[in-house]
């Protein structure tokens, strides 16, 4: 799947930039909302259990820095960035999508995905609707440059064109609004300046940007 492989590139690149900010609008008393897909993706607390799912979605949570709380991951394409080895390491994978009954017996509090099919209403990958999920209390993401035209839907039409950094910041700033976690992606950006070597398999696509930090 090499869309889904290019939003995994360029959110590499965006790590340089994002979670730096101030909480933007959704940020409320005794819990965070963020708008996902044209989704209002509620956490009363950062979540605690996480399942990721595509390359994309995987290496976001290692590099948010929040591999602890992930309760299992499935289906890589390619090898993880060297960065995120160690942690990939010590999570559980599947080297194929998990079943609905599986996904609910790891308990989850969150899912994200890097492709829309998994919550398709067809096909052999899906796990549920995104509404579904929520009523059995999993709250979920997919990287908006892949969002669907509408929960349950699985597009395939989608415009290379439409995966850009700028939309992919957005996902790293919400998710990392959503996880309280700020700070990771801080601490990666000075490892990057102090080794003086490329930041991520993005770094090949496009020029190093400067920290906001």
């Amino acid at each position: 799947m090499l869309l889904p492989r290019i939003v995994a590139t360029l959110a590499a690149s965006a790590l340089v930039t994002a979670c730096g900010g101030p909480p933007s609008a959704g940020a409320v008393a005794g819990g965070t909302t963020a708008r996902n897909c044209g989704i209002d993706v509620t956490v009363p607390a950062p979540p605690q259990r996480i399942y990721a799912a595509y390359q994309p979605a995987i290496e976001m949570v290692h590099a948010l820095g929040v591999g602890d709380r992930v309760v299992g991951t499935a289906f890589l394409d390619a090898q993880v960035l060297p960065e995120y080895a160690q942690a990939q390491a010590a999570t559980e994978y599947l080297p194929e999508l998990p079943s609905r009954e599986a996904l609910l017996a790891t308990n989850p509090d969150f899912v994200v995905s890097g492709y829309n099919g998994l919550f398709a209403t067809t096909g052999s990958e899906t796990l549920g609707t995104r509404a579904n999920l929520r009523e059995l209390g999993v709250q979920s993401w997919i990287f908006g440059p892949l969002c669907p035209s509408a929960d349950g839907q699985s597009d395939e039409a989608i415009d290379p064109a439409s995966v850009t950094v700028e939309n992919v910041y957005t996902d790293v700033r919400e998710l990392g609004r959503c996880s309280a976690s700020r700070n990771a992606p801080r601490r990666w950006w000075r490892t990057c300046r102090s080794a003086s070597r490329p930041c991520g398999s993005a770094s090949r696509a496009r020029p190093a940007r400067a920290s906001p930090w």
